[in-house]
């Protein structure tokens, strides 16, 4: 029995007062607590959605699918922003890309939308 207390010392020496037990059981919680504090702090910073035109230089498929997604909703509803008036703001360079036929090589009808 005399001999327990010195081995438990000599075992507890040996493995919680090495310097790996000291900085994963006491440092890392230090540095871990504030950390939890402040970095949903800085995810939750509340940006404003961007705004602007979005440009989308492809086939008619991608041309379509791109406008489906930007203006689906609006077109059921009849509030989407006017198709021409769109297309008349259109720099040069960019509407003789879209009507450059080799863009359009899928075989896909040209897009015709109901103003």
């Amino acid at each position: 029995m005399n001999r327990i207390w010195p081995i438990t010392w000599r075992e507890f020496k040996y493995t919680a007062l090495t310097k790996a037990f000291i900085i994963g059981s006491i440092i890392v919680p230090i540095v871990m607590f504030p950390l939890m504090i402040v970095l949903p702090m800085l995810f939750a910073s509340a940006s404003e959605p961007l705004r602007g035109t979005l440009v989308v230089v492809g086939s008619q498929e991608v041309a379509y699918q791109a406008e489906t997604l930007a203006h689906g909703d609006e077109r059921r509803q009849g509030t989407a922003p006017p198709l021409e008036a769109a297309m008349n703001d259109m720099p040069d360079a960019l509407r003789q890309a879209a009507s450059d036929p080799l863009l359009n090589t899928s075989g896909i009808p040209p897009l015709e939308y109901e103003l």
